[in-house]
């Protein structure tokens, strides 16, 4: 990308709104020409509700980020990236995208199903010229993850990696147009336990938070 003048450097908006989005791709276009890559990367938890399925407004704000953020910026960029037989997407997901996450039924089906996008999109497109990573990381030291209210010794905390940490790793990864970035070994192991013997991971997980 070739720089350009812009009086706006960055925004701060929800991009569980569509022309929110428009608007966060207009401001990159404006500053650095056309759009070569685009990271999706927010994500909202919500509170721990243990065996609650939550209320509407929860499921539909988490859906709004974790999925059609995702849906939005595809429908904005991947038209160009396809003309021009170039681009790139890269999506967060979440460990808990290929695990669960027992007390928060909404944060975890949502996390799911930005897997399941990023996994259409790469089926779908990468060999039409636009290439397509997903990004499932464990605990991030990030505002999210502090707005937990965790003790610094909590075990989370503890294995819990900066931004800064995963970076190389990021960048890496696409060099080597992986779709599938982790950076713990707990996701890798769920999707493992999965195929080898479903019935035991549920009931292993059920023994645990039931």
């Amino acid at each position: 990308m070739s720089a350009r003048s812009s009086t706006r450097s960055a925004s701060r908006m929800d991009i569980s709104v569509e022309n929110n989005v428009r608007e966060v791709a207009a401001l990159a276009r404006d500053a650095y020409g056309e759009i070569d890559l685009w990271f999706s990367n927010a994500g909202r938890t919500g509170p721990s509700l243990p065996a609650d399925l939550a209320d509407n407004a929860l499921w539909e704000s988490l859906w709004g980020v974790h999925v059609m953020s995702h849906v939005y910026a595809v429908r904005e960029v991947l038209p160009a990236m396809l003309r021009r037989g170039d681009g790139y997407l890269l999506q967060t997901a979440s460990l808990i995208a290929m695990a669960t996450e027992a007390d928060k039924a909404a944060y975890s089906v949502t996390k799911h199903a930005a897997l399941a996008l990023a996994e259409w999109l790469a089926v779908n497109y990468r060999r039409k010229g636009s290439k397509v990573s997903c990004f499932c990381p464990g605990p991030m030291l990030t505002s999210m993850l502090r707005a937990e209210d965790y003790p610094d010794d909590h075990p989370v905390i503890q294995r819990a990696r900066t931004p800064g940490q995963v970076a190389d790793q990021l960048v890496q990864a696409i060099d080597q147009e992986h779709f599938l970035i982790v950076d713990s070994p707990v996701g890798q192991e769920s999707l493992g336990s999965k195929s080898t013997d479903y019935e035991a991971w549920i009931d292993r997980l059920a023994v645990r938070f039931g």
